[in-house]
């Protein structure tokens, strides 16, 4: 893409995470990544409250994203808290933007925006539309909308709205493999994630009026070539993590279903001599070290499948505390063995493909097959 001509880079919003530690971090890295794809416009979406607007609009600020909103103003005034719309130059024609999200996620954003920031309403969507197309439409050779209210809702956009030309749809999973076409409207929409792109190739005749378009979602696959400034922005990211530990790992065990504590593999080997033997020879058995070179170590978002008992009594609870517990030991299958271990019975360990796919889902493991895999670790 870098080597393309005209190209406009622009997210329908919701890039910020859920209210969480882990989250803002993640948040702010995603808006620092943006710039160093010199992206031209982010719309303000209700996840952009997760910690507060204030918070957003000066990490966006810091990194020198442009924001935009046409129907999040402030309460007390009107104002608009950011750009509600702008107006990009290219080699021979103008490209007109802006956004909004969806009036029903208001309450979302009342409820997360942070306590005493200064209060925000979200205007209708359509009214405050068709006042920022009047405003801008005249400047702008091709107007596009960063609709971040889902499918049907930017349809009726498209429907009722005249002067649009493109709308790029946000909010939910589904995606728009192929363009719309809904009153001379081309509508777009990736997936959700970061798993995926969207790209929208525009064809302008002499009067820069659009003569065709042709989109795509593109899954960003490991075919996809890696960007090194990217992937050290990631690595920082990850090296970060290790200085919130005490707020990313704060938290009270809970007490497994069944089984009592978890102890660890080195009670079970005790009496599972040839079994943990066998263990020792899966990758398993070195399932933390692929954290740990990675810099995922104090990432608890990866850790929870890399150890043991992650979050019970017994289990695993940080890298610098509880190292016995790292990797995937005996009981991530067999269940908290604290109870065996005490008064062994018969009946205890039984397995099914559950504990397996709770890990091995279909996003973190495409290519897994239970029937495959499993007798790789069988014993």
């Amino acid at each position: 893409m870098q080597a393309e001509k005209n190209v406009l880079l622009v997210d329908a919003g919701n890039v910020f995470g859920y209210p969480g530690v882990q989250s803002r971090l993640k948040s702010a890295t995603a808006v620092e990544a943006m710039a160093r794809m010199s992206y031209h416009a982010l719309n303000l979406s209700n996840l952009e409250f997760s910690f507060g607007l204030d918070f957003f609009l000066n990490t966006a600020q810091q990194f020198q994203v442009p924001t935009l909103s046409a129907n999040i103003v402030y309460e007390d005034t009107g104002d608009p808290v950011t750009a509600p719309s702008q107006i990009v130059s290219f080699d021979n024609f103008m490209v007109g933007v802006t956004g909004v999200v969806g009036k029903k996620y208001e309450k979302n954003i009342l409820e997360s925006n942070t306590e005493n920031a200064r209060p925000v309403t979200v205007l209708e969507e359509l009214t405050a539309l068709q006042q920022q197309i009047n405003i801008i439409r005249d400047d702008a050779d091709i107007l596009i909308v960063l609709s971040n209210t889902g499918v049907e809702r930017t349809k009726e956009i498209a429907q009722q709205i005249n002067g649009i030309d493109v709308i790029v749809c946000g909010h939910g999973a589904d995606e728009i493999k192929s363009p719309y076409f809904i009153n001379d409207v081309y509508i777009v929409k990736a997936g959700y994630d970061g798993v995926d792109v969207g790209k929208l190739i525009l064809s302008l005749d002499t009067r820069n009026n659009i003569i065709d378009a042709q989109g795509t979602v593109i899954a960003l696959e490991k075919t996809i070539e890696e960007d090194s400034g990217i992937l050290a922005l990631i690595d920082d990211y990850h090296k970060s993590l290790k200085e919130h530990a005490d707020e990313l790992f704060d938290f009270v065990p809970k007490t497994p279903l069944s089984g009592g504590a978890y102890v660890g593999s080195a009670t079970c080997a005790v009496c599972h001599a040839s079994q943990t033997q066998q263990w020792n020879t899966t990758d398993h058995a070195k399932a933390f070290d692929s954290l740990t070179i990675k810099n995922q170590d104090y990432n608890p978002e990866c850790v929870s499948c890399h150890v043991t008992g992650f979050g019970y009594v017994g289990g695993f609870k940080r890298p610098d505390y509880t190292s016995e517990m790292a990797d995937v030991q005996c009981e991530m299958c067999h269940g908290a063995g604290g109870e065996h271990a005490a008064n062994p019975q018969p009946g205890y360990g039984q397995i099914s493909s559950l504990a397996c796919i709770y890990c091995h889902t279909s996003d973190k493991s495409p290519n897994f097959d239970y029937a495959t895999y499993y007798p790789r670790v069988a014993h």
